[in-house]
C-alpha cells in the first residue's frame, strides 16, 4: 500500500488556497495584459480576463470596488492591473481580484482588428452598393456552422417551425481554432456553387476569442466575392464581427438569421388566402360590370335594329307632322290677331288724325289772333326806327329821326317832327 498522505478534493483546494493565498507575490500584484470577454453581472460586480499571445487569467472587480475605478476600460484595452490572487475553493480555480485598473492603450488584438476594418472599408468591403437583396422566398438555404453547436439548433428549431418545406444544407464547418478559417471559407465556396438561394454563416455566442475567427480578412473576402448572397448571424446581440459588415445583411443571433432567410410559411398562406378573397371581390366586381355592359349593349343593339329604326324614324315623322300642324295653326291664329289689330289699328289712326287736325285747326285760330300782320288789317300799323326796334314810347325818338311805318301793303318812310306826351 502507498504511504502517501490520500486528501480528499476539499482538503487538497483547502491546502493549494491557503498556499496561494499566503504568498507575498501574490498578495499583490501589477499584470500586464489586454482585456477581454467583459461582462457585467446583475448585481454589479464585474468579469473579465487578461490575456497576452500565450495565456490569459480570470479576473474579478467586486461592486465595491467598480466605483473607484475613475478611467473605464473595454475589451481590446491594454491594461495594467493591480489585485490578488484569490482561490474559489469549490470550483478549483483561481482569479485576480481587482483593486487597481490602469490604462496602456489598445491591445494587439483590438489593433489588429482596427488595421483589418480600416483595410477592408478603404477595398470598398463594406460598400452598401455591393450588398445583393436576400430573397423573399428562399427555398434551398445553406448554412456554414458546427454541426454540433447551438447556432445549427436554433436554425432548425426555427426552420421546422416557420416553414418545413424549405430545404436546408449544412456545410459542417470548424468555427474556432487554427483551422476554422479554412472550413468556413470552403464552405462558403461550396456553397455558392451547389446553388442555394442564401447562405448563413456563423455561430453562436462566445468569448472574444472564440469568435476572432470571424474578423479574418479572408474570410471577408469570401463573403464578399460570393454570388449568393450571405447572412451573417455570429454571436450574440452584444457581440459584433467584421463578417457582420462585409456580409449583404448582419444578424445579431443565429435564430434571426434564420427568420430572415427562411419565410414564414404560415404568413404566406395567411396573405394568399388574403389575395385570393381580394382577387375573388375584383373578380366578382369585375364580372357585375361586363354583365352590366352586356346588358346594356344588349338593349342598344336591339334598339338599333332596321325595324326598331323604322319604327322611330316613323314616331320621329308623326311628331314632326303633329308639330308642324300645331306651329301653322299658332301661325293662322297670330296672323289673324295680327289683321285684327291692324283694323283696329287703323281705326285708331283715323281718330287720332281728326283728333290732330281738329287740334290743328285751333292752334291756327290762335296763331292768327297772335299774328302782327293780321292787326294790321284792322287799321294798325307797326313804328321801328333805323335799327328796326319797335318804337312804342316817345322817349324813344327824338326830333328828327327817321322812322319806318309798316302797313299791310307796304312801308312808310317819316320823319319825327315834334314829340308830345298824352295828358
Amino acid at each position: 500500500m502507498d504511504k502517501r498522505r490520500i486528501l480528499t478534493v476539499s482538503q487538497l483546494n483547502t491546502y493549494i488556497a491557503g498556499t496561494l493565498e499566503r504568498d507575498p507575490m501574490l498578495f499583490s500584484l501589477l499584470v500586464r495584459g489586454e482585456v477581454t470577454n467583459l461582462s457585467r453581472s446583475r448585481t454589479g460586480h464585474v468579469y473579465f480576463d487578461l490575456k497576452d499571445e500565450q495565456a490569459l487569467v480570470h479576473c474579478t472587480l467586486w461592486r465595491s470596488q467598480v466605483s473607484k475605478i475613475k478611467t473605464p476600460f473595454k475589451n481590446g484595452d491594454q491594461v495594467l492591473v493591480a489585485g490578488r490572487i484569490s482561490v474559489y475553493q469549490k470550483g478549483g480555480t483561481y482569479n485576480l481580484n481587482v483593486q487597481e485598473i490602469l490604462p496602456e492603450g489598445i491591445g494587439s488584438a483590438r489593433a489588429r482588428y482596427e488595421q483589418i476594418y480600416r483595410e477592408l472599408k478603404e477595398e470598398g468591403y463594406f460598400d452598401p452598393r455591393y450588398k445583393k437583396p436576400i430573397p423573399t422566398y428562399a427555398t434551398r438555404i445553406g448554412v456554414v456552422t458546427s454541426a454540433t453547436g447551438a447556432a445549427i439548433t436554433d436554425i432548425d428549431r426555427h426552420y421546422h417551425a416557420r416553414n418545413p418545406y424549405v430545404s436546408v444544407f449544412l456545410y459542417p464547418a470548424l468555427v474556432q481554432g487554427e483551422t476554422a478559417k479554412y472550413s468556413i471559407i470552403n464552405g462558403i465556396r461550396y456553397l455558392d456553387g451547389y446553388g442555394v438561394d442564401v447562405i448563413i454563416v456563423g455561430r453562436g455566442g462566445g468569448s472574444e476569442e472564440d469568435l476572432s475567427v470571424f474578423n479574418d480578412p479572408d474570410i471577408a473576402k469570401a463573403i464578399f466575392q460570393c454570388q449568393t448572397p450571405v447572412i451573417s448571424a455570429v454571436g450574440h446581440e452584444r457581440d459584433r464581427v467584421i463578417t457582420d459588415d462585409v456580409a449583404d445583411l448582419s444578424c445579431n443571433v443565429p435564430s434571426a438569421g434564420a427568420d430572415a432567410a427562411i419565410f414564414d410559411i404560415h404568413e404566406f398562406d395567411r396573405r394568399l388566402n388574403l389575395y385570393q378573397d381580394a382577387l375573388d371581390v375584383r373578380w366578382n366586381h369585375r364580372m357585375q360590370v361586363v354583365k352590366s355592359r352586356m346588358a346594356y349593349y344588349r338593349e342598344y343593339l336591339r334598339g338599333r335594329s332596321p325595324s326598331a329604326l323604322i319604327n322611330e324614324e316613323r314616331h320621329r315623322a308623326d311628331d314632326l307632322a303633329q308639330k308642324m300642324d300645331l306651329l301653322m295653326s299658332r301661325r293662322i291664329e297670330a296672323l289673324r290677331r295680327q289683321a285684327e289689330r291692324a283694323a283696329n289699328l287703323e281705326l285708331l289712326m283715323q281718330n287720332q288724325l281728326t283728333a290732330k287736325r281738329n287740334r290743328l285747326n285751333l292752334l291756327v285760330e290762335r296763331f292768327k289772333g297772335l299774328n302782327p300782320l293780321e292787326k294790321l288789317t284792322h287799321g294798325y300799323s307797326y313804328v321801328s326806327d333805323q335799327s328796326l326796334r319797335a318804337v312804342t314810347k316817345i322817349d324813344q325818338v327824338e326830333v328828327g329821326d327817321q322812322l319806318t311805318v309798316h302797313v299791310t301793303d307796304g312801308t312808310i318812310l317819316a320823319e319825327v317832327k315834334e314829340t308830345k306826351a298824352d295828358g
